[in-house]
């Protein structure tokens, strides 16, 4: 599949870095684009599966892109994506966590 027959498909190399956590190269190997981030990638599993379950998630955000941004906002901004579930969920984040 090339990103010319999917134009969802999301291709970031190995040196990726997440604009989020600002990992190390090579620390994750999938990443999504974020709407709240510009389309820039985001870690698929840390950031935006696990961080955005938390209810500081509003606040790591807007620390990241230098401005405001609700709780609310960013729950709208994650359903219209669809890559995570959208609300937050502490015990879920807890329970993800273990898992990766």
């Amino acid at each position: 599949m090339t990103p010319e027959t999917n134009k969802d498909l999301d291709l970031y190399d190995f040196n990726t870095v997440c604009t989020m956590c600002e990992c190390q190269p090579g620390t994750h190997v999938i990443f999504n684009s974020c709407p709240i981030m510009d389309g820039f990638p985001i870690c698929a599993t840390d950031c935006c599966m696990i961080e955005c379950l938390k209810p500081t998630i509003a606040e790591k955000f807007s620390k990241v892109i230098g401005k405001e941004i609700t709780l609310e906002n960013v729950n709208e901004a994650c359903k219209n994506c669809g890559k995570n579930y959208a609300k937050q969920n502490p015990e879920l984040a807890k329970q993800l966590e273990n898992e990766f």
